[in-house]
């Protein structure tokens, strides 16, 4: 996006935790709605332009969500 000087649209579906909570394998029956944001444009074509497009992403989906931010470096994945 922003080497082609495009916007970033961000998409957030709400409603999935309910329909498949967390440490289950089934899904249950539920409502999800897909939620579109605002776009997000790029103001230039540095890196730190895609970090910021990035991290704006992420705290829009999150808050629409209603999740909590997640530290990817703080995840431990178990290889057993």
């Amino acid at each position: 996006a922003v080497e082609m000087n495009r916007p970033v649209l961000p998409i957030a579906l709400v409603g999935t935790r309910a329909c498949w909570p967390d440490e289950r394998w089934l899904l249950t029956h539920g409502s999800i709605q897909l939620v579109v944001g605002s776009r997000l444009v790029p103001n230039s074509t540095e890196w730190s332009e895609i970090v910021r497009l990035r991290d704006a992403a992420r705290v829009w989906i999150a808050r629409e969500c209603g999740e909590p931010m997640v530290d990817r470096r703080a995840l431990i994945i178990s290889e057993s």
